[in-house]
Order: structure tokens, then C-alpha cells, then sequence
């Protein structure tokens, strides 16, 4: 991951709504430029085959539905959103993959060259998760740690009321901090920060 200044909140406890925000709004990952979007689902976020097939349903990238995850790639400023099945005609419509796809096909994303895999430093994207894919999905992310600019990381620490109860310690860049809301404002943010969240037993989709 990108060389930033690092925040480490250690909880004993992760009520999974704390973080639904974070990934509504998206957080950042560094994958090489030019890694697929399955690559990327496999390897940068440690997902499994089964359960992306089985459990991801939509996929969009840069308001896109994408149904080939084999060959689409990921590039600088790229947003890739994630969903479970969606109801309905719309929900059967965007389903990657799905039997409707064709219905949507001039809105669908298209594969166009991108720069081979390695052939750059690693980029920033751009990963949004809903419905349950945040709760099941979103916990060992923050484990292993995400990217998020400061307007971010600042509006969530204030508004995350059901963190500050659970928090065992909070340090920066190996620096105790005050588990408190009032962290938010009272401390310098640079411009983007590395984040991770660790929780007693982390538990990873399979």
C-alpha cells in the first residue's frame, strides 16, 4: 500500500453499521494499474472465487455494469461498486452476467486497452460495497487496512458515535490518541490517511 501515515483503532467489539458509511462512500485500495477486476476482487481484497460468484451480484465500474471480470481492467481514479442481488427487473437487468444483460447493453461497460499489470506504481480505486456486502465484506478490509482522503476519514470519525464505546486504543503513526469523536477535529489530518480497524476475531467470506 501507498507509503501514508498510518491510524490503528483496535475495538472489542464492531457493530457492522459503524462502517456501512465508510463504504457507501467508498474507500481506497492500491492495486497495480491495469489489474483485472477479478484480480483485483481475488488478490487486493482476498475474496474467494465461490464467494464473489455466489455472493457479488452487481458489479459496476465508473457507473457501468461490468460482466467481464476476467478482462476488465482497473485504472488511476477508477470506482468500483459492488452489490448483492437487486430486486426486480432492475435487480435481473444489472446482474453481472445475467440472462437479461443484452436489455442493458448500451449502458454496459465496455473492455478498451489499459497499460499491462505491473507497468506502473500501484493506483488509487475507488471501492464502494452495499447491502450486506459491507457487513460481510467490509470488517476484514479495514483488517488489513484501506485508504481514505481526509474530508472522509474526518466526517466519519465525528459521526461514528457507536465506535467510541468499544475502542481499546487508537494510535498514529504509533502515537496513542484520545478514543473520542473530538479526535477528529483536534488532530492534523494529512491529505489521505491509511486505516485499519482491528477487531478480536476478524472473520473472512468463504
Amino acid at each position: 500500500m501507498h507509503n501514508l501515515p498510518e491510524c490503528h483503532i483496535r475495538v472489542d467489539y464492531l457493530d457492522p453499521t459503524v462502517i456501512m458509511p465508510l463504504y457507501h462512500r467508498g474507500v481506497f485500495l492500491a492495486p497495480q494499474c491495469g489489474t483485472t477486476v477479478q484480480d483485483f476482487l481475488e488478490h487486493t481484497c482476498h475474496l474467494q472465487p465461490d464467494y464473489i460468484r455466489s455472493r457479488i451480484q452487481t458489479i459496476f465500474l465508473d457507473g457501468h455494469p461490468v460482466d467481464d471480470t476476467a478482462h476488465t481492467t482497473l485504472d488511476q481514479d477508477a470506482t468500483l461498486a459492488l452489490s448483492a442481488a437487486m430486486p426486480g427487473l432492475v435487480g435481473a437487468t444489472m446482474r453481472s452476467g445475467g440472462q437479461f444483460a443484452a436489455l442493458r447493453e448500451g449502458i454496459s461497460y465496455t473492455c478498451s486497452p489499459s497499460a499491462a499489470p505491473g507497468s506502473e506504481a500501484p493506483v488509487l480505486v475507488r471501492l464502494k460495497l452495499f447491502n450486506f456486502l459491507a457487513k460481510e465484506v467490509g470488517p476484514d478490509l479495514l483488517q488489513n487496512g484501506v485508504i481514505l482522503p481526509r474530508a472522509d476519514w474526518v466526517q466519519w470519525l465525528s459521526s461514528a458515535d457507536a465506535l467510541w464505546p468499544h475502542c481499546l486504543r487508537m494510535t498514529y503513526d504509533g502515537q496513542d490518541l484520545d478514543c473520542s469523536p473530538q479526535t477528529a477535529t483536534n488532530s492534523v489530518w494529512p491529505e489521505h490517511i491509511q486505516f485499519r480497524l482491528s477487531t478480536p476475531s476478524p472473520t473472512s467470506p468463504s
